[in-house]
């Protein structure tokens, strides 16, 4: 894994080198630079397939007219590389990344379809004068970008690309009150006025000063025939034979890796198929924050199972406070998932061991394992649709208390649900909105930039892009059964995994932001947001802000702490970005 960063439009040797270091963590192992009178590149290495000097990017062509700076890995490397041999290409290195060059120059800008992994590259075409920038299909990689002037900087951190002290650090409204709605930025947009988002799927010229944009994935848009006929037995076998593939290609390193194992089904599943596929035991590693209904047990009773090499972290931070600045510093802009902070202090404690990691991130979005897909159930068959959407991920939570503000960001979100679901069901609808929108714009960019400021690589294997297309002509009857989210993964795994952990529902990973910010966490944040310079206070008066510090009953204080969460990692990021 790497950090990738450019300027096109002229040299500029001083300002690359800051973009590339800022991200030092990113890549710690190797930097390589490339300098014409069109463009500067830099890149910031994570030594994962070649370890070897030949690797050191930017990678070229035989001709030096290509250059290239990957962050990610190519899974099908292997195939792909010895096509393109029989065809006359000659390799330098054996990096994956290389065969990035030789499918372009072999297939055109159409060879982004034949790669099978997580990937956001910059490619620099000398000879057409043309600079490519492309994003994997389902966003696991970052990759930002602005035009400004006659410069286009990109970068896989925002804060990269604000090195350069000529771009303004604006507020974007409109993804403010996205980010107050959804707990993220969604879409293209970022908190910084302009700098965008490469949307997932999609590939990005930019030649003449002219920026071109073309979505070469998506999603099937038809529900196809099969899903009616597709028997349960089949649509199982067909499930484990995509998802042990996508962990076989995910075992690619010449470094060390392991399993971060929650105890839950998906996680459990990973470690399950790698356990029959490895020689050694699967290093799994467990992080609970020391309370009662943590899921330490359970995943101990699947290490056990399996066999493998297990440690548990109980994590306590001292200093919440730095913490919470720290990750928020790494995030770039404001992600409000709690989960982030178990994220990057497991990674903290990974990285000691182990230099990748895979995770259990998708699993639900793919086969309905959330609460709230319940909604689509025909227990609620009888709840109108509007009321479902409100209901739906917490959006109420800064709705209903300032639905004059918020008025044009459900709206928006509606238009999104709707126009990209046509002719689904509600859970499909769910489902689809969650994995091209949610996705990539909040979970996949928590994993990656917590376990990044750590320089660990997390792979995801339910989120290879065919396990994925095949996920979505599954019928709803065989995701959710009666109140039991991912029915066909159950049916799929049970043969493999301890019946506990089979049938014992979601628990998700708790980590105790009420407490936190009732106590530990209370000073610092009243402090922020009672300022009366916060932007909190555009919205909510002083006695308003009190109350949220108060604990109510479950309901009021879920909804409390997760607004509460939302207001104080803006005001955080605000002072370290923009203040």
């Amino acid at each position: 894994m790497c950090g990738i960063c450019g300027v096109q439009g002229s040299q500029d040797r001083e300002l690359i080198k800051k973009m590339a270091r800022i991200m030092s963590h990113r890549g710690p192992d190797q930097e390589g630079f490339y300098f014409d009178k069109d463009i500067s590149l830099g890149h910031k290495r994570l030594s994962i397939v070649d370890l070897s000097e030949k690797a050191r990017q930017p990678l070229s062509n035989e001709d030096k007219s290509i250059q290239l700076i990957c962050n990610g890995e190519i899974y099908n490397h292997l195939e792909l590389r010895g096509n393109l041999e029989k065809k006359g290409h000659k390799f330098y290195s054996n990096s994956d990344s290389e065969v990035i060059i030789h499918a372009y120059e072999e297939y055109g800008e159409d060879f982004i379809e034949k790669l099978r992994g997580m990937f956001a590259f910059a490619l620099w075409d000398l000879k057409e004068k043309k600079l490519i920038l492309c994003r994997d299909r389902m966003g696991i990689k970052p990759l930002y970008y602005i035009k400004n002037g006659e410069r286009f900087l990109f970068a896989s951190e925002i804060k990269s690309i604000l090195e350069d002290r000529r771009i303004k650090r604006e507020i974007d409204y409109h993804a403010y009150y996205s980010y107050l709605a959804f707990q993220a930025t969604l879409g293209t947009d970022t908190m910084f006025k302009n700098i965008k988002k490469l949307p997932p799927g999609h590939i990005l010229t930019y030649r003449n000063e002219k920026i071109t944009l073309r979505k070469y994935w998506d999603l099937p848009s038809q529900m196809s025939d099969m899903r009616y006929q597709m028997s349960e037995r089949n649509c199982a076998q067909r499930i484990y034979e995509l998802l042990k593939e996508s962990v076989r290609m995910r075992l690619m390193s010449d470094v060390s890796l392991g399993v971060l194992l929650s105890g839950g089904l998906d996680s459990s599943s990973i470690v399950g198929l790698m356990s029959q596929m490895m020689e050694r035991p699967v290093k799994t590693f467990s992080v609970g924050f020391g309370q009662l209904d943590d899921e330490l047990g359970y995943a101990k009773l699947v290490a056990d199972h399996f066999g493998t090499e297990h440690q548990e972290f109980i994590v306590k931070p001292k200093d919440l406070v730095k913490v919470l600045e720290k990750i928020v510093w790494h995030m770039d802009e404001p992600l409000a998932d709690g989960g982030a902070i178990a994220t990057y202090l497991v990674a903290e404690q990974v990285k000691d061991h182990v230099k990748v990691i895979l995770v259990g991130e998708g699993g639900d979005e793919l086969f309905g394992g959330y609460s709230w897909h319940n909604l689509a159930t025909p227990f609620f068959r009888f709840f109108p649709e509007a009321i479902k959407l409100r209901l739906y991920f917490y959006l109420t939570t800064f709705y209903r208390k300032k639905k004059t503000q918020n008025k044009d960001v459900y709206r928006e979100f509606k238009d999104i649900f709707q126009k990209t679901n046509n002719n689904q069901d509600l859970l499909s609808q769910m489902t689809t909105f969650e994995i091209t929108t949610l996705l990539p714009s909040s979970i996949l960019m928590k994993v990656d930039k917590m376990t990044m400021a750590h320089s660990l690589e997390a792979r995801t294997p339910f989120l290879d892009h065919e396990l994925v297309e095949y996920s979505t002509i599954i019928p709803s009857r065989y995701k959710i059964r009666g109140f039991t989210g991912k029915y066909i993964l159950r049916q799929t795994m049970k043969e493999m995994l301890p019946e506990e952990i089979v049938k014992r529902p979601k628990h998700g990973l708790l980590v105790p932001l009420s407490k936190w910010l009732r106590n530990e966490l209370k000073e610092y944040a009243q402090g922020l947001l009672l300022s009366p310079q916060s932007h909190a206070r555009t919205f909510f008066s002083e006695k308003e802000i009190k109350n949220l510090f108060i604990k109510r009953n479950r309901l009021k204080d879920i909804e409390n702490t997760t607004l509460l969460w939302r207001l104080l990692v803006f005001e955080v990021w605000h002072t370290l970005y923009v203040k």
